[in-house]
C-alpha cells in the first residue's frame, strides 16, 4: 500500500487525477519510450524577476504557487501533461502518455485560457506562451523505483523559441501553423483562433528555415 501510495504521488506530478488512475492500472504505457506527434507548450511569466525585486520576500512564494496552480488546473482540465517547472515557467504536453482526439485543439484552449487565468491573479502577474505540435519522443526515463516523465525532440526546441518570441512581437501568445492546421483537421472552429493574426515566416534562433506562426496580440498595459 505504501508503494501504491508512493507511486500514485509520482505519477500526480505530471497527469491529471483521472489519468494517474489509468496509469496506476497500466504502468507499462509509459516504460518503453515512443515517437508521436503531440503540442508542446512554454509557459513564462512576464517581468516577474522586476517584480520579485519589489515585492517583500513573504509574498513573493505565495504569487508563485498561486500561478503554478491555475497553470495546473487548466492543463489538468484540457487533457494535457505537466512536464516541468521551469523557475517561473512551466513545460507542459497535450497527447501524452497517450494521444488522443483534440490534442491540438486543446493546447490552443489551454494557452487562451492560461492567459485570462494568470491575469485574472492580479499583482502585476502576466504569462506568455508559446505552443508547436510536432514529432517528438516521450517516456519515462527515470530509475527502475522514480518515474521521470521526458519529452525530448526538435519540437520541444521549437516551442521554447516560441514563447520567447513573444517578447519581440508584442503578443501573449505565439503558436505554429502546424499546431493551427493540425487543430482544424481535428474539427476545430474558427472561432478558436479569434483574436489571432498570421504571421508568416517567422526567423527562430537555431532554426535555418522560418516558421510561420499565429501570434495573439492583445498585450495588457504595464506588461
Amino acid at each position: 500500500q505504501a508503494r501504491l501510495a508512493e507511486e500514485r504521488a509520482n505519477l500526480s506530478r505530471y497527469f491529471a487525477p483521472t489519468m494517474v488512475d489509468q496509469l496506476a492500472s497500466q504502468p507499462a504505457a509509459l516504460q518503453q519510450p515512443q515517437s508521436r506527434d503531440i503540442a508542446v507548450m512554454f509557459t513564462d511569466l512576464v517581468g516577474f524577476t522586476d517584480l520579485a525585486e519589489r515585492l517583500p520576500d513573504a509574498e513573493v512564494m505565495p504569487l508563485l504557487r498561486r500561478y503554478y496552480a491555475e497553470i495546473e488546473r487548466v492543463v489538468f482540465d484540457e487533457g494535457g501533461t505537466l512536464d516541468k517547472y521551469l523557475g517561473d515557467g512551466v513545460m507542459a504536453t497535450f497527447g501524452t502518455p497517450e494521444p488522443a482526439p483534440g490534442n491540438a485543439a486543446a493546447a490552443i484552449r489551454a494557452a487562451r485560457r492560461i492567459i485570462e487565468a494568470v491575469d485574472g491573479i492580479g499583482g502585476g502577474l502576466h504569462v506568455s506562451v508559446g505552443v508547436h505540435f510536432g514529432r517528438a519522443t516521450v517516456g519515462d526515463v527515470g530509475p527502475k523505483r522514480r518515474l521521470e516523465f521526458a519529452v525530448i525532440g526538435d519540437t520541444v526546441n521549437v516551442a521554447s523559441r516560441l514563447e520567447a518570441a513573444t517578447r519581440d512581437l508584442g503578443a501573449r501568445i505565439v503558436v505554429s501553423d502546424s499546431l493551427v492546421a493540425r487543430a482544424r483537421a481535428e474539427g476545430s472552429p474558427d472561432t478558436a483562433m479569434a483574436g489571432f493574426a498570421q504571421m508568416p515566416a517567422l526567423p527562430l534562433r537555431g532554426r535555418r528555415a522560418p516558421l510561420d506562426v499565429w501570434v495573439y496580440p492583445a498585450q495588457p498595459a504595464g506588461a
